[in-house]
C-alpha cells in the first residue's frame, strides 16, 4: 500500500540543501528539478525572469507575458535578453521593442519605426544589413509574391544552373539578367511598323503614311488598320521613322517629308524646299529619331506634310523595305 505526503505549507527552511521530497527540490522559493530546469516568479497570468539550463519548456499557458528567456543555447550572456515576446504576440531578436511581427536586430538604425505595409519581418544593423538566401549549386534562390488568385504570380529568383536572374509579374518573366550581365525585357513594348501596299499620288497637305504590316508588334501597341500606335503606359519613347517618296514636284514650296503627330505635339523631323533643292522631279528619303513623351492611351501616326504648289504626285516607295517606323519603350 503506498502512502501519499501532503504538505500545505512549508514555512521556513533550515537546511541549505533545501527540501528534497521524490527528486524534486524545494530551496529559495525555487524548483529544483534535475534536468536542470529553474523556474522562478511563475504567477497565473505571467513568466518573468525564467531561466533554462537544459531540456525544454512544454505546455506554458496563459494571458501574460513572457518578458525574459534566456538559455545558453540563446544567450550566453545572462545580463542580455535574447528573445522578447510582447503582449501582442511580437517576437524580437536582439531587440526588447520589436517593430514588426518579427524584429532581428545587430545594431542600432536610428529609425524608430518600420513601414507599415512590410512589417512582418524587419531586419535592423547599425551598419550593413540583409537577408542571405543560400541555395544548392544547380537550384533556385526565390522571393515569391502571391495573392487569393495565384501564390507566385510575381517572383524575384536567382537560377544557381545559369546564374541569371529573373523578375516575373503578373506570371510571366518581365526582366531577365543573365550570367554576363545582359539584360532582356521580353514584354517591352516594341513596334516595327512597313507599308504594306503602295500609296501614289498624294494629296497636299497633312497625309498620314500607311503602315500596314508589322515586322514585330510586342505588347499589341501598333493597330494596321488606321496606322496608329497607342502608348500601353506613361514614358519616354524612342521614336526612329524613314519615309522614302518618288516623284516629288519641284512647284512644291515647302515639304516636311517626315512629320510625327501625338496626342500633345508635332515632331517635324526634315523640311526642304524642292523649288531651290532640286533642279527636277526627284525621290529622296527623309529619316530622323526623336525621344517622344506620352502618356497612356496617346497616340502617334507617321506623316508628310507639303505646301499646296505641286501637284498630287507624290508617291511611297514600296517594296524596298525604306519606309517603316519604329517605337520602343525606353522608361
Amino acid at each position: 500500500m503506498s502512502s501519499i505526503l501532503k504538505v500545505d505549507t512549508i514555512n521556513e527552511v533550515t537546511s541549505a540543501n533545501g527540501v528534497t521530497v521524490d527528486g524534486l527540490s524545494i530551496k529559495d522559493s525555487k524548483l529544483v528539478t534535475a534536468d536542470s530546469v529553474v523556474t522562478t516568479n511563475i504567477t497565473n497570468s505571467n513568466i518573468t525572469n525564467a531561466k533554462l539550463a537544459s531540456g525544454s519548456f512544454s505546455n506554458i499557458t496563459g494571458t501574460g507575458t513572457l518578458t525574459s528567456f534566456r538559455s545558453t543555447g540563446i544567450d550566453d550572456n545572462a545580463d542580455a535578453l535574447a528573445m522578447t515576446i510582447t503582449s501582442a504576440e511580437n517576437i524580437g531578436i536582439g531587440e526588447t521593442t520589436p517593430l514588426g511581427k518579427l524584429h532581428i536586430k545587430t545594431g542600432d538604425s536610428g529609425q524608430g519605426t518600420a513601414q507599415g505595409e512590410a512589417d512582418e519581418l524587419v531586419i535592423e544593423g547599425s551598419a550593413n544589413a540583409g537577408i542571405n538566401i543560400l541555395s544548392g549549386s544547380t537550384s533556385l534562390g526565390m522571393i515569391s509574391f502571391g495573392d487569393s488568385g495565384d501564390a507566385n504570380i510575381g517572383f524575384i529568383h536567382y537560377n544557381h544552373n545559369n546564374n541569371a536572374m529573373t523578375f516575373r509579374t503578373n506570371t510571366s518573366d518581365t526582366m531577365i539578367i543573365d550570367s554576363s550581365g545582359a539584360i532582356t525585357k521580353p514584354l517591352q513594348p516594341a513596334v516595327h511598323a512597313v507599308p504594306n501596299a503602295a500609296q501614289n499620288d498624294m494629296a497636299t497637305g497633312i497625309v498620314k503614311i500607311v503602315l500596314g504590316a508589322e515586322v514585330y508588334d510586342i505588347n499589341a501597341d501598333f493597330n494596321v488598320s488606321n496606322s496608329t500606335f497607342t502608348a500601353p503606359v506613361t514614358g519616354k519613347y524612342m521614336v526612329t521613322s524613314n519615309i522614302d517618296l518618288s516623284d516629288i514636284d519641284t512647284a512644291t514650296q515647302w515639304l516636311y517629308g517626315n512629320l510625327l503627330i501625338t496626342s500633345n505635339r508635332n515632331y517635324y523631323m526634315n523640311t526642304t524646299d524642292p523649288r531651290k533643292d532640286f533642279s527636277a522631279d526627284i525621290s529622296r528619303s527623309f529619316n530622323g529619331a526623336a525621344i517622344v513623351d506620352m502618356d497612356a492611351n496617346d497616340t502617334l501616326t507617321m506623316n508628310i506634310r507639303s505646301s499646296a504648289h505641286g501637284a498630287a504626285q507624290m508617291n511611297v516607295v514600296f517594296g524596298g523595305g525604306e519606309t517603316s517606323l519604329q517605337i520602343s519603350l525606353l522608361q
